[in-house]
């Protein structure tokens, strides 16, 4: 955006076009039983007692990391918040209109330089000359911390984003509008919908939080933030899992609907391409986008890795014994490793003349 008007009238948008918010469910996280769920706030989908993606993801890592996970919270990075933002533009604007707030900077720096000036001017028609100048720092004076403080304490409970990364994220989502692929997949659809299912071997509560459901196209849509969406690494953050438990799990938890309740969610198509689609955007400039769908053969590597974490999890369970992750034979480098090339040096002896 150009200028801190065009941003007040954007954010002001937002904030007329849900004004009237939709009603989020209102459940203890222990009775969510098998099912799907709309607008069940992301803080109470952390509360639900089941597996998530997450769990087996430190599962994997070893039983003594998910164990221990369970009693930390993970500090917010800010590459972790900007992809929170991305996701709150996207799928819930009205959350990034509640949950944050962009102090209009530009417009408070004008505002005291502008005083500065006036100062200025009065001491010179006063005095004839003035030993006062313009702020090289502007953002370092009382008048301008006042001003945001003041801003501030107008909008409580509110997290302060910066003008800048406002932009940014403003930047990344456009780019998702340029791709018509990206555009199709959020053509028709619902946000942020929270699946849980009964595992069908162990009988424990796994869970999964979709980003959306896309109705048109019957399929999972998931999106991503990168730093560059053309080496998109799927198994690095196995995403893979991600897909066959999402899938699995949205089939199981919609067979334990009514049948007028089954009407509101569709069946995922069936073909050779797994309905499931990533979205996956670049967080720096020029910002671009990326959609495609997961491939089968991945797809099954998921499903096998998950089966085997869910195995372990009851096991571990069962025995109340989560172990460390296991000592190798002997450290080695990577089984992708390839050795430098040493340049051998001719001897002077040798060398033409």
């Amino acid at each position: 955006m150009n200028s801190m008007n065009s941003l007040d009238k954007a954010l002001a948008q937002l904030d007329d076009e849900w004004t009237s918010e939709r009603s989020t469910t209102h459940l203890h996280p222990n009775n969510f039983g098998p099912g799907i769920y709309e607008d069940v706030p992301f803080e109470q989908y952390q509360q639900i007692p089941a597996l998530n993606k997450s769990s087996l993801t430190r599962l994997k890592r070893s039983p003594a990391h998910y164990k221990h996970s369970k009693s930390k919270q993970e500090d917010e990075t800010p590459f972790l918040r900007l992809g929170s933002l991305v996701h709150y533009g996207q799928l819930e604007p009205q959350l990034l209109v509640r949950n944050y707030l962009v102090v209009p900077e530009e417009k408070f720096i004008e505002e005291v330089q502008r005083e500065r000036a006036d100062e200025i001017k009065a001491e010179i028609e006063s005095k004839g000359k003035s030993k006062l100048k313009l702020y090289e720092n502007v953002r370092a004076t009382k008048a301008y911390k006042d001003r945001v403080r003041d801003y501030m304490e107008k909008h409580p409970n509110k997290e302060r984003i910066p003008l800048s990364e406002f932009r940014r994220m403003g930047g990344i989502l456009q780019s998702l509008n340029r791709d018509g692929n990206s555009q199709a997949a959020f053509a028709k659809g619902r946000p942020e919908v929270t699946v849980v299912w009964k595992h069908p071997k162990h009988g424990f509560l796994c869970k999964a939080r979709i980003d959306w459901l896309s109705i048109s196209m019957k399929c999972i849509v998931d999106l991503k933030t990168a730093w560059d969406a053309l080496y998109f690494n799927v198994s690095k953050f196995d995403y893979h899992i991600q897909a066959a438990t999402y899938l699995e799990g949205y089939e199981l938890a919609r067979k334990t609907l009514t049948a007028h309740q089954r009407r509101k969610w569709p069946r995922l198509k069936t073909s050779l391409t797994p309905p499931f689609q990533f979205v996956v955007l670049e967080t720096d400039e020029p910002y671009s986008a990326r959609c495609a769908p997961i491939d089968a053969k991945s797809l099954l590597y998921g499903k096998q890795e998950a089966d085997y974490l869910y195995d372990l999890y009851a096991k571990c369970e069962r025995e109340n014994y989560w172990p460390g992750p296991p000592t190798p034979e002997a450290w080695t480098v990577s089984p992708h490793y390839e050795p430098m090339k040493f340049a051998t040096a001719t001897p002077k002896s040798e060398q033409p003349t």
